[in-house]
């Protein structure tokens, strides 16, 4: 026989178990809008991407089925060989050099100087700057005539010439998204607790340790 108590709880249970059904039916309710939207807009179209590849298509649509053929022809394919090689040479530089540019300018605006203020905004106006600026300013110093060239003497077009070209793109794209990641790099430092730098200062090590 059931006590009054157990009489009593045995709705607040299911009471409870509706109330968590309810909020975990609203929480798939709001998650399946952005799902049908990234099925809808990137998943569908990777799929029938990867469907019309094995076809030969023409101007009014596939003709026939080719299999794996357009896959061997763009392996051997040189220009694609070229530009995955230049993909990879773009990854394996520019990353580490973001990496390293945004640090240490976080390192230095992150301590207590003169115009602190100033080169914090100095340092990151090349990521907010217009692409259109950001351009013409790599033009001004990297064309033929440009200020590079007049500071070491040579007539090189960096931009236009295949062994410098990757390399100046590379290089301009590290400089207006280093500070992007400075910002990210400054946001560590300053949340360090001050008694991190008081031991490390006790240990008598360099600043650069400190950090």
């Amino acid at each position: 026989m059931r006590t009054a108590s157990e009489t009593i709880q045995a709705p607040r249970r299911g009471s409870l178990f509706g109330a968590r059904l309810r909020e975990a039916g609203w929480g798939y309710a709001f998650v399946l809008l952005p799902l049908g939207v990234f099925g809808i807009f990137f998943l569908y179209p990777l799929g029938y991407a990867v469907y019309i590849s094995f076809f030969d298509w023409g101007i009014l649509g596939k003709i026939e089925g080719v299999g794996t053929q357009n896959y061997h022809d763009l392996f051997n394919d040189p220009t694609f060989r070229t530009a995955v090689t230049n993909t990879v040479k773009y990854a394996v530089v520019v990353v580490p050099l973001e990496m390293a540019l945004g640090l240490s300018m976080a390192l230095v605006i992150n301590q207590k100087i003169r115009g602190r203020a100033f080169f914090r905004s100095a340092f990151y106006f090349p990521s907010i700057a217009s692409s259109a600026a950001i351009a013409s300013i790599a033009i001004f110093i990297l064309n033929a005539n440009g200020l590079l060239n007049k500071i070491i003497g040579g007539h090189r077009a960096w931009f236009g010439d295949p062994s410098t070209a990757l390399w100046a793109i590379t290089g301009l794209n590290a400089w207006t998204t280093a500070g992007t990641v400075m910002l990210f790099y400054l946001a560590a430092l300053q949340s360090i607790p001050t008694d991190v730098y008081e031991a490390a200062a006790l240990d008598r090590a360099s600043s650069g340790r400190e950090e």
